[in-house]
């Protein structure tokens, strides 16, 4: 009798466990965040500290410049910039800035760089409206979401 009683609480406790894990596999699935693969610029090598600090600014200088109504346009610089980066710096902004909002929004849908930039009239202005299809057209090249 003290066997059974032991047996169904090792099983009720490793079915509680199994339940905990899945779970945890599950919600860890939903809440990751996609970070896009940087390309190769022809260097195996991290960024420096300064570059890092020049990805994180541009990143949430663009977020400030996007959020809420644009009814005075945008600051063509950043966008000016965003785009003449290489590949690998552009793509390392786009997952900094992605980071950015997941971690502004927690618990609700982020939208991406991309989102954000597709989200934006392209008749704010004329010089706007290039810059927008040229990044738009980098997002698709790179394929990146």
């Amino acid at each position: 009798m003290e066997e059974i009683k032991y047996i169904k609480l090792t099983l009720g406790f490793l079915a509680v466990l199994a339940i905990v894990f899945v779970g945890a596999y599950f919600v860890g699935k939903l809440t990751k965040l996609n970070q896009n693969r940087l390309p190769s610029d022809g260097e195996d090598r991290d960024f420096t500290p300064e570059e890092k600090v020049r990805i994180q600014n541009l990143a949430k200088a663009l977020y400030n410049d996007m959020e809420g109504v644009n009814i005075m346009g945008h600051e063509n610089a950043l966008y000016q910039e965003l785009i003449s980066m290489s590949d690998k710096f552009f793509v390392a902004v786009t997952n900094d800035f992605n980071f950015y909002i997941a971690s502004i929004n927690k618990n609700k849908e982020s939208k991406t760089l991309r989102e954000w930039i597709e989200g934006e009239s392209p008749y704010s202005d004329s010089s706007f409206k290039g810059l927008r299809a040229a990044i738009l057209t980098r997002f698709q090249r790179l394929n990146i979401d």
